[in-house]
């Protein structure tokens, strides 16, 4: 999951953090916590500066 997560520019730590507690929740499904779909609006890494 960590290399689909930097593939999607995903920050793997938070992603992780945040699907435990929505896995716990009621409502969230699968989908929504997909990387890909996850990061439309939170966890982006930052993006590379000069460079990098």
């Amino acid at each position: 999951m960590c290399a689909t997560c930097h593939l999607h520019g995903v920050n793997p730590q938070q992603w992780f953090a945040d699907a435990l507690i929505r896995v716990s929740e009621r409502g969230s499904t699968v989908e929504e916590l997909l990387p890909w779909v996850w990061k439309d609006g939170r966890g982006r890494l930052p993006s590379p500066g000069p460079g990098g």
